[in-house]
């Protein structure tokens, strides 16, 4: 039976060489990148892989060689954005107003 609680003494830790720099990390995936450009291209030209398999593979491929396409997006600016500080309070005040004036 595996052990309950705390399977380390106090001040142990269970991975005492830490997590591996993300430099290192990097350096090691980086060493696998002609291999993976190939599987990827072997993926691609496949005739038997499925489609979305293909798709993916190709996929990767102009993102990694051309980048991923830009997206456009739509920034809506609130009317609020324009008021000053007095305008907003003087706004919030009438709202209150109008709230208490509602009860009764």
């Amino acid at each position: 039976m595996p052990p309950v609680g705390r399977p380390f003494q106090p001040g142990q830790s269970g991975n005492p060489g830490g997590r591996k720099k993300s430099d290192e990390v990097r350096a090691l995936a980086r060493e696998f990148t002609a291999e993976s450009i190939q599987t990827l291209a072997d993926i691609c030209r496949n005739p038997k892989a499925t489609a979305p398999a293909r798709v993916a593979a190709a996929t990767a491929l102009l993102d990694r060689g051309w980048g991923k396409p830009t997206q456009a997006v739509t920034v809506h600016k609130s009317p609020l954005e324009d008021l000053s500080a007095d305008e907003l309070q003087q706004i919030v005040a009438a709202l209150a107003e109008d709230e208490g004036g509602d009860q009764g």
